[in-house]
Parts: structure tokens; C-alpha cells; sequence
């Protein structure tokens, strides 16, 4: 009797029950599209926030302001406070280490190069660090990944550097050339 009654609903109900049933179609249609619409897009805007670079920037508790003029810094590399190396890497223990894609730190100092000051930035490139039972690489070639190198990367240990493209053009120099600074030697590589 059940069976005779839906068949009967649906027989003589026809518009009705095609609509209830596109209804639901385009309920499930929309649900369905709104879920993988907020899924993909944290991943999107994860990806598009990287492209920018650095988004957190840890500084030593009681640094003094830099003074910027020209692009040229001005505070001594002796004045300030500095983080100590050995802790950067408990940056991976905070409650962020899922969000945190790498790290590097940066060191500005004056040198002195072919008779002209400039700043002498050090920083990893690709440093394999461990951190608990993790092991990671971290460094620049992660966290700016738009930098273009025209040659190849320094290793972390070794003694090459980089030059920015202005400043081998304005000294007129390019890879395979050994520059020196404060006194030691470097090849330049990229």
C-alpha cells in the first residue's frame, strides 16, 4: 500500500516533484561548489602571499632603529642587539612552524670594496638546519624565491658571494672575479 502511494504522489505530482528535485540539484550543485571554493582558496592565497617574500620579521628585543638614507645603512654594525644564531632555529618550535616556509636571517655590515663603502648583507642561502626530529633547509633561495641569479648560488660554507646586478655593473665586475673584502678574499659566482 506504502509503494502504491508514493508511485501514485509522483505519478500525479509530476511538476512539482521535477522541481523539488532540481532544487535539490542546485542545492547540492552550490554546496558542493562552495566547499572546494574554500578549500582551494587558502592554498591560492598562500601562494600568492609567498610571491611578496617575508611577512614576519623577528628582531632582537632591544635593537636600535636603522637609519636609512639612499638605500645606504647608516648604523654601525657593532651598535644594537643581535639574535643569537643557535636559537633561529627554535623558530620552528613556535605554535606558526606549519605556516612558517623558511627563514634567513640577514646581517648588514659596511665594507669597504675597491675604495667604496658598501653594505655587505650575510644570510643563508640554503642552510640544512635540524630542529627536534626535523630536519629542514632554510635561506633566501625559499623566502625570495624571485630573486634571479645569473650564475649559481653560494653554498653556506663556502666564501662566494653575490652582487647585486647595479652594483657588478657600477664596479665593473662579473663572475670568476675576486674581490676583496675587509681584507679577505671572494669569488664572485652569480
Amino acid at each position: 500500500m506504502f509503494l502504491r502511494l508514493v508511485y501514485e504522489s509522483f505519478w500525479r505530482q509530476k511538476r512539482r516533484k521535477a522541481l523539488a528535485g532540481v532544487a535539490i540539484m542546485l542545492g547540492v550543485a552550490v554546496a558542493t561548489a562552495m566547499i572546494a571554493v574554500a578549500t582551494d582558496i587558502g592554498d591560492k592565497m598562500n601562494r600568492e602571499l609567498r610571491s611578496f617574500g617575508a611577512n614576519l620579521v623577528i628582531t632582537p628585543e632591544q635593537d636600535t632603529l636603522d637609519i636609512e638614507i639612499a638605500g645606504v645603512n647608516l648604523k654601525p654594525p657593532s651598535d644594537g642587539a643581535f639574535l643569537n644564531e643557535d636559537d633561529l632555529v627554535r623558530i620552528r618550535g613556535t605554535f606558526w612552524h606549519n605556516n612558517i616556509v623558511g627563514f634567513a636571517p640577514m646581517l648588514p655590515v659596511m665594507v669597504d670594496l675597491a675604495g667604496t663603502k658598501i653594505t655587505l648583507l650575510g644570510t643563508y642561502f640554503a642552510k640544512h638546519l635540524h630542529f627536534g626530529q626535523e630536519d629542514f633547509v632554510t635561506g633566501v633561495r625559499t623566502t625570495h624565491p624571485w630573486w634571479q641569479v645569473d650564475g649559481s648560488w653560494p653554498g653556506d660554507e663556502s666564501g662566494d658571494v653575490l652582487l647585486g646586478e647595479r652594483l657588478a655593473a657600477r664596479m665593473a665586475l662579473e663572475k670568476g672575479a675576486e674581490v676583496d673584502l675587509g681584507g679577505e678574499v671572494h669569488r664572485v659566482i652569480g
